[in-house]
């Protein structure tokens, strides 16, 4: 729980809190994916920039329960108004689907991108302690193929590419 919390804040420090650096990537980068790629190696960055930062919000997230309910409530919010902008605009440029809604997705991105830090810690064969005490420890090829891999799965879905009709097997 806490590298997951921790990487929230980061994302919040990082994306929200640095809502002038996002924002001018937003408008830099006119598709949601590659901003969606760029905050969570972004994030990675500030949290090995500021070490010190990470490990007094990590003691925020893992106190008692009033300060850290305050917490996930605050960057919870954050995240679901930075991400839901990020969505209400690629759906202006004509990006993704106009059918979505921004609210529904902007909630999915946060819980896949909040939750990658587990998976990571895992796949690293890790532990949450050694990781949130040396942030370093996730800079590998393997986690920028794993981002890769979400933006992938943001981008397409898990259907398989239309090729054959339903009938047949596929999914067209």
């Amino acid at each position: 729980m806490a590298l997951i919390e921790t990487a929230k804040v980061v994302v919040l420090v990082g994306g929200v809190g640095g809502a002038k650096l996002a924002h001018g990537l937003a408008h830099a980068v006119a598709d949601l994916f590659a901003q969606l790629r760029w905050q969570m190696s972004a994030t990675l960055r500030v949290g090995l920039a500021a070490p010190q930062l990470v490990r007094l919000l990590r003691r925020a997230v893992e106190s008692d329960p009033p300060l850290r309910q305050g917490v996930d409530r605050i960057i919870g919010s954050a995240s679901d108004s930075h991400f839901r902008r990020m969505i209400e605009q690629a759906i202006a440029r004509g990006e993704i689907d106009p059918g979505l809604d921004p609210y529904l997705a902007a909630y999915v991105i946060r819980q896949v991108t909040g939750d990658v830090a587990v998976f990571l810690v895992r796949r690293l064969g890790l532990t949450v302690e050694a990781v949130a005490d040396d942030l370093a420890l996730l800079q590998s090829p393997t986690v920028e193929a794993v981002y890769d891999g979400l933006i992938s799965i943001l981008r397409s879905g898990l259907a398989r590419p239309a090729t054959t009709s339903v009938v047949d097997g596929g999914n067209a």
